[in-house]
């Protein structure tokens, strides 16, 4: 049956005949194929229920449980060669483990007997400590005794006379303060006082165990008077002494170059007892206190008033308190007083009581004048009023200023 829409020549379908013409074909393919299955089908069923079949397919099915067997067996080969790797390799870690547990039990073992031996170590470490304090402590007595003992046989005191003034004496011979006292003492007397005490000072750093500053040389046959050895600056070494041959007045006028080493001398002196003092926690850092050499040495080995908790604790001979240290070397930076301060003052000291003694003599003088002048004055107006001149001649002249030894013009 056709239609006019079926005539037409067109690429899709449009209506039921032409697609019943389009698909006949592949219809009739699907058919021969589906009877093609069905015979086939049917030979396999008949070949399957024959005795034939029967044996074709056990003996398909035998291969394949061989295969499978030969499969697993081969299987079975692998996993014990892996068991045996598995077991050789179990042994190793076990033989490994056996060796890293000795070695943990030795270093366990090492350990404990360490920490055993550092406790042991500790413990005696604290015991000799406090031996050491105690013994310390029980030497620091015995330093501070031998150094009472031999200020007092040197016969360090501390007087007070009754217009209140305090003067210290060592071996019956008063010690001069440099800023008041070495114009006023006999020359003899100064002398004999600083040896003894540069005696009393070197046996005090000998019990100390003290270096000084500045060494102090004894009488030898050499220089039977008490020098000291110390340095000016950084390259020069001198030896001063700390004898004095003649009043200081004259020494400055006939030889000032003695009178300025005798400065220094002294000056040295004082240092070396300022640091001794320092040393052992009585701290004199003024240069006033430092020209007392005599109060010094009094405060830190007589005076009971002066506290003085590290006497004898601090040296350069034990390892407690031991002056050597960084720490201790630091303490002592503080220490500041310098040599050349103390010879200024005490040169200028010298100088300023000179000056007042050249005024005292020519005040003196002028006052012996005006005494002789008061006694003749009637006969001198009268001469002065016969001639013109005698007022003049009978007036003393106005103060004159005298200079200093070693002052400038």
């Amino acid at each position: 049956m056709q239609c006019s829409i079926c005539t037409l020549d067109k690429p899709t379908i449009t209506c039921v005949s032409c697609a019943r013409i389009t698909l006949w074909k592949q219809r009739y393919d699907l058919l021969l194929r589906t009877t093609a299955r069905d015979a086939l089908s049917d030979k396999i069923h008949e070949h399957l229920e024959s005795p034939s079949g029967q044996t074709a397919t056990q003996q398909r099915e035998s291969a394949q449980l061989k295969l499978t067997l030969h499969e697993i067996r081969g299987r079975k080969a692998s996993l014990a060669t892996a068991r045996e790797a598995a077991v050789v390799r179990v042994e190793e870690l076990r033989r490994e483990n056996e060796r890293r547990r000795a070695v943990l039990e030795g270093a366990m073992g090492l350990r404990d007997q360490l920490e055993a031996e550092v406790s042991s170590v500790q413990r005696e470490t604290k015991r000799r400590i406090s031996r050491s304090k105690t013994l310390h402590g029980r030497i620091a007595e015995a330093r501070g005794y031998l150094c009472r003992e031999a200020a007092g046989l040197y016969g360090l005191r501390q007087k007070r006379r009754k217009s209140g003034r305090v003067e210290y004496v060592i071996g019956g011979v008063a010690i001069p303060n440099y800023l008041t006292d070495l114009n006023t003492h006999p020359h003899q007397q100064i002398a004999t006082s600083l040896s003894h005490l540069s005696h009393l000072l070197l046996l005090t750093a000998h019990y100390l165990s003290l270096k000084l500053p500045n060494e102090i040389l004894l009488p030898t046959q050499s220089h039977p008077f008490t020098q000291i050895r110390g340095t000016l600056n950084a390259r020069h070494t001198v030896t001063r002494p700390l004898s004095l041959p003649a009043p200081l007045s004259t020494l400055s006028r006939d030889n000032p170059a003695s009178h300025t080493k005798f400065i220094e001398g002294i000056s040295l002196l004082a240092i070396n007892i300022a640091y001794t003092c320092f040393t052992q926690g009585l701290e004199i850092n003024d240069v006033d206190a430092v020209c007392a050499p005599g109060a010094n040495l009094w405060s830190l080995l007589v005076s009971r008033d002066t506290p003085v908790p590290a006497f004898g604790r601090m040296s350069h001979g034990s390892c407690l308190g031991n002056l050597a240290t960084a720490g201790r070397m630091a303490g002592m930076a503080r220490f500041r007083v310098g040599f050349k301060s103390v010879v200024e003052k005490v040169r200028n000291t010298l100088q300023g009581e000179t000056i007042v003694a050249d005024w005292d003599l020519v005040g003196d003088v002028l006052g012996g004048g005006r005494n002789a002048a008061a006694g003749g004055g009637t006969d001198r107006e009268v001469d002065g009023e016969d001639g013109g001149k005698g007022g003049r001649e009978g007036r003393m002249p106005g103060w004159t200023r005298i200079r200093a030894p070693g002052e400038e013009r």
